[in-house]
């Protein structure tokens, strides 16, 4: 069970506007993917204001990304919760799921 907020399967069709986002920055390689790349991106203070931080909901266990949102809230980075780690990891190309993506 998702224990995740904001999640964007609240709001008509953002999911699917946030996995196409996702497909497109991975074609033009703007993205990085994965938690510990992630936390590394964000903690050098290499992503800025215009990023955003997209985090699977259905992570188990819940410990392995929980510093994730007040990290970025800390550093004034946008963020939002997918349902489907699965989906998250199809958007960025790959056959293996993907906790973390930041564009």
């Amino acid at each position: 069970v998702p224990i995740a907020h904001p999640i964007s399967n609240d709001v008509e069709n953002l999911t699917k506007k946030v996995l196409s986002m996702v497909k497109y920055a991975t074609k033009g390689k703007t993205m990085v993917r994965g938690i510990k790349e992630v936390t590394k991106i964000v903690r050098k203070e290499k992503a800025g204001s215009n990023s955003l931080v997209i985090l699977a909901a259905d992570i188990s266990p819940l410990d392995v990304i929980s510093h994730m949102p007040l990290l970025l809230e800390s550093k004034n980075v946008q963020y939002i919760w997918v349902p489907s780690r699965g989906d998250l990891g199809a958007a960025t190309l790959s056959k293996r799921p993907t906790s973390a993506v930041i564009v």
